[in-house]
Formats: C-alpha cells, structure tokens, sequence
C-alpha cells in the first residue's frame, strides 16, 4: 500500500510538472489506474482489460504518426498475449510469462510518459504582454 501511494503521489507529481495541454493531462489521467495496479501486490488477469482501455485513450492522444501507432499498440498488445500466457492456459512457464507481461506494460506506460512529456505540438500558447 505504500508503494503505490508513493508512485501515485509521483505520478501527480508527473501530471503537474509537464501536462502542458489536456490531450496530455488526460493521457497522463489514463495512466492513473495502470500506476496504481501494477505495484499491487494481488494482481489479477482482468486488470489488462482496464489497462488496455487506458493505453487506448493515452496512445489515441499522443500518437503522432501511424508508425508510432503500430509500435505502441504492438507493446499494448504484447502485453495483453503475456497476460494470456499467464492465465487460463497456466503453462509451466507462467513465471517468465508473467515478467513479460510487466515488461510490456511498463514499456508502454513508458511510452505514454515519454510522448506526454516531449510533446510540443499540442503546447497551448503562451501570452506575451
């Protein structure tokens, strides 16, 4: 429980220092129930559903070209074949399975982040007096 309200309270940090537009405070706000559950310590195969849904709305706001398109939802979707690895099919291998899947899902966590923070496009504009 302390790890996740120390990585949600970073997470706050992260929206507030570089949600420069809404297109990226909301990516950055979809990212939120993916930074709470990942460190969770129970951790259940329905939470993909969610964290799809989530890196859907993030890469649909930050995506800048069809190729960037392919390769997050590539990371996304490798996640989501991980999980299935994992369970039902309960291989004997569901250790490495499972490492797969977080590695997955924080490299796509990571690409959310990574856009959200180097992302000039969407910049508002700045007055000048």
């Amino acid at each position: 429980v302390v790890t996740q309200a120390i990585v949600l309270l970073l997470a706050f940090v992260l929206v507030a220092r570089f949600a420069r537009s809404l297109h990226v405070a909301v990516a950055f706000a979809a990212l939120m129930p993916i930074v709470f559950l990942v460190p969770n310590r129970i951790f259940s195969p329905q939470f993909l559903v969610l964290f799809l849904a989530a890196w859907a709305v993030a890469g649909s706001l930050l995506a800048r070209s069809r190729g960037d398109q392919l390769l997050f939802a590539s990371t996304a979707l490798a996640a989501t074949f991980a999980n299935v690895l994992v369970y039902p099919t309960q291989s004997p291998y569901w250790f490495r399975y499972s490492a797969l899947l977080f590695l997955f899902a924080l490299a796509a966590s990571a690409w959310v982040v990574a856009r959200g923070v180097t992302d000039r496009r969407l910049a508002a504009p700045t007055r000048t007096p």
